[in-house]
């Protein structure tokens, strides 16, 4: 399974996507309105590339009250006309994605820029809107909540704070939540472009602290801040901007530090039976050294008599012969073998992260995209 966010009708990117990960998981904004970077996109189409450029200007300042009146100032002529000129992009641009994903089983949510009932519509039967469910897979739970936080821009798929929150509160307990938007913290939520914080959810915040689930998996935020966030024993991961990066998450990624952990209890287990066992054989060895030159207690020998007077160079070879010597040896041997098999597990295990990393640049790089 792996994920991905923020598509913006990246075609190019989309076509660099492994198809033998198993599931693909969308966290939402499959169209592009804005391309912040070069104001590529939907609004560049309909209302031309000067109005585009100072819309986004006054959307790096937060100047939402000016952009507000841009807005219907567009509007004002020929509303109608461009309407449709939107709403037939919207169509476009989620079959153009639909149809590069049709090799995919698709679980998404919808993110803030995204129309839901367009998104409905054009959908493929590979496509599962997952918004507000969870799903069990491979003994993981994962819980999904879309929908984008409100901001004064008002964008077709944004909620309300306490819609969002009913949605969390129905998941219950998950090992995955995966949202649209981040957890309200404002290394996450902070753009290091516009130096402004843009979106985040406190009821997410509130939920993640609450359940304490191991990951926190979202996009929406671009730039921001930090990438990674511990939130008590959660790890919040902002998985990239899919249109820029052409970076998705491996969900056996995520799996590296419960492996880690597992297989360390296991190699500290048999460590110490491990020197439990060569203690155990170094204490036989003594009392065997004792038995076979004839100073061991009277008593030991009233038990199991040895009437043999052996040379000093035959003693080693009857210790090594002795039946329960080999037992204990055999037990040694055994439980070093585990440990060292445990110690390379341990090593692949640390480099895993590095080795999936390694895997999707490679993949990148045949395909063209670095």
């Amino acid at each position: 399974m792996i994920f991905i966010s923020d598509i913006h009708h990246g075609l190019d990117s989309l076509s660099t996507l492994p198809k033998d990960k198993g599931p693909l998981v969308i966290l939402g904004d499959l169209i592009n309105w804005i391309d912040y970077r070069n104001g590529e996109g939907i609004a560049k189409d309909v209302f031309g590339e000067e109005n585009v450029n100072e819309l986004m200007n006054l959307r790096k300042k937060h100047d939402f009250s000016k952009r507000k009146k841009m807005w219907e100032q567009l509007f004002s002529e020929d509303r109608e006309l461009k309407q449709q000129k939107i709403q037939d992009s919207i169509y476009k641009q989620y079959e153009d994605v639909f149809k590069l994903l049709k090799n995919f089983e698709v679980f998404l949510i919808p993110g803030n820029v995204d129309s839901l009932e367009i998104l409905e519509e054009t959908k493929t039967k590979n496509v599962t809107n997952i918004d507000g469910k969870v799903l069990d897979y491979k003994n993981i739970k994962l819980g999904f909540a879309g929908g984008g936080v409100p901001t004064p821009i008002n964008a077709r798929g944004e909620i309300s704070e306490e819609e969002f929150k009913t949605k969390l509160e129905k998941l219950g307990n998950v090992d995955i939540i995966c949202t649209h938007a981040p957890p309200f913290i404002d290394e996450l939520i902070t753009d290091v472009i516009t130096n402004k914080k843009e979106q985040g959810w406190e009821s997410l915040k509130t939920f993640i602290e609450d359940k304490k689930p191991k990951f926190s998996l979202f996009g929406d935020v671009h730039q921001p801040k930090a990438y990674e966030w511990m939130l008590g024993i959660t790890k919040c991961i902002n998985i990239g901007y899919f249109r820029s990066t052409s970076s998705y998450l491996d969900l056996e990624s995520l799996k590296t530090p419960q492996l880690h952990n597992k297989y360390m209890k296991f190699h500290n287990q048999y460590t110490n039976l491990l020197k439990k066992a060569e203690q155990d054989r170094d204490r036989l060895l003594r009392e065997k050294w004792e038995y076979y030159t004839g100073k061991a207690d009277p008593s030991v020998y009233q038990v199991k008599p040895f009437n043999i007077k052996l040379l000093k160079p035959d003693v080693d070879k009857y210790i090594k012969a002795d039946e329960d010597m080999i037992k204990l040896e055999q037990k040694v041997t055994y439980v070093q073998s585990v440990v060292d098999y445990l110690d390379r597990t341990v090593k692949i295990i640390s480099n895993r992260g590095f080795q999936i990393k390694n895997a999707i640049d490679w993949r990148k790089f045949t395909s063209g995209v670095i």
